[in-house]
């Protein structure tokens, strides 16, 4: 059964991108750092980085942060904001199972068939029948890698630690098109 829509559809795209491409790098790492229930605060958090991953099809290039503690570059981990751009299209593109299969070739046997089993815990798995029922298609465009300093142009970090306890929750649209971007391997490499 698949559970997934098409905000699920973008967001794990843009969440797999970033594993597979921390996976070049550090290996399994970045699988074990992977919150593959999409609830913590960041997408992989190892011991010495984090990388919030975001997926957008804005123009120009914007994220939704749904916690403003995502970007607070005050951790003692090196911060990361991956943002992967793609764009729903009816003439060209891929499906999903077919973009989720050209991600999962860059992993290892063994780490791809654990990459498969948190992806089936996420509400999705691949079958023929299944597979046929993905119609919309994808163009994904690329992954930038932001790091978060405290030269970011984020939410300042004291408006986390003062807000008020009657403020439950904060939501910000953060403008990434002009951030400086980095090759991940020089960020966790």
């Amino acid at each position: 059964l698949v559970l997934i829509g098409n905000k699920q559809m973008l967001l794990l795209i843009g969440e797999l991108k970033c594993v597979a491409d921390a996976y070049q790098i550090r290996g399994a790492e970045a699988i074990d750092s992977w919150d593959m229930t999409g609830h913590s605060l960041y997408d992989l958090d190892s011991e010495t980085w984090v990388i919030e991953s975001k997926a957008t099809s804005s123009e120009p290039e914007s994220v939704i942060l749904s916690k403003p503690e995502q970007v607070d570059f005050r951790i003692k981990k090196i911060l990361v904001l991956g943002v992967t751009s793609l764009n729903q299209s009816k003439t060209s593109g891929v499906t999903f199972p077919e973009k989720v299969t050209e991600i999962l070739s860059v992993f290892e046997k063994s780490d791809r068939q654990n990459i498969e089993l948190r992806l089936m815990n996420r509400g999705y798995s691949s079958s023929p029948e299944l597979d046929k029922k993905f119609t919309t298609l994808w163009r994904v465009n690329g992954t930038r890698y932001l790091p978060i300093t405290e030269n970011s142009n984020v939410l300042p970090c004291s408006w986390i630690d003062d807000r008020p306890d009657t403020i439950l929750k904060i939501t910000q649209r953060l403008a990434t098109e002009g951030f400086p971007e980095s090759e991940l391997q020089d960020l966790i490499g």
